[in-house]
């Protein structure tokens, strides 16, 4: 299971503007179990156990039109897919020594539940790139730090989605996810997509509430560590 890890683990609407490239105050929002995912690295096909995590940026806002013409304005999102994994040379596990801002003990390199992350706040690093595929810009998470004390974290927009394919709640939770998601984690655990091509057309972006709402202080955090 992805969201478990170990040192050795293995709507259609045009694009957002990017958020900017600097620090953000961001949280986690997203938490995806890729599953077993197919990559090519130099001529040779591998399979690795794959997660999508993403994070909304309060700071930065954009606006969109639903299908039924709708206006909507929410927080900024990042998103970025690791392999998952804890060990010191992945992407993942490097991003989240620096987020807690010490290693993990040997043993919690054994059994990491990466879902404590959901909902937690951060300040989030990010640069801006070029996509290969399309030549559109992208923002790219680079690493997330702990928030620092007198910090002002804005209350969650987003509604928090958590895919954890061993859940009772797994195919509701898919039936929202967007399409190009939904077919990663329908390949990746082997399933059956439980909804028609005509549902995955309607699946709409996460709500947001209509106003942001107050803020609270980092120094309310019970611990320094944030996980």
């Amino acid at each position: 299971m992805a969201l478990i890890l170990s040192e050795n683990g293995g709507g259609s609407r045009e694009p957002f503007e990017p958020v900017p490239a600097g620090s953000h105050t961001a949280r986690v929002v997203t938490l995806i179990d890729l599953g077993l995912q197919e990559s090519t690295w130099e001529g040779t096909v591998r399979y690795r156990e794959e997660i999508w995590m993403g994070w909304e940026v309060p700071g930065f806002r954009v606006s969109w039109t639903t299908s039924e013409g709708e206006e909507k304005e929410g927080p900024g999102l990042v998103t970025r897919r690791f392999t998952a994994t804890l060990n010191e040379k992945s992407n993942l596990g490097k991003l989240l020594r620096e987020w807690r801002g010490r290693p993990f003990s040997e043993e919690e390199k054994k059994k990491f539940d990466i879902r404590v992350l959901l909902d937690k706040p951060c300040t989030l690093v990010t640069t801006i790139e070029k996509s290969k595929k399309t030549g559109n810009p992208y923002a790219k998470v680079v690493t997330a730090l702990n928030p620092k004390k007198g910090d002002k974290i804005p209350e969650r927009e987003t509604q928090l989605t958590l895919y954890d394919p061993s859940s009772a709640e797994a195919p509701q939770v898919l039936e929202r996810l967007p399409k190009f998601i939904r077919e990663l984690c329908v390949i990746g655990h082997k399933l059956d997509t439980p909804v028609s091509a005509e549902q995955l057309d309607k699946v709409e972006p996460e709500p947001v509430q209509k106003a942001p709402a107050p803020e609270k202080d980092a120094d309310d955090f019970d611990d320094d560590i944030p996980f």
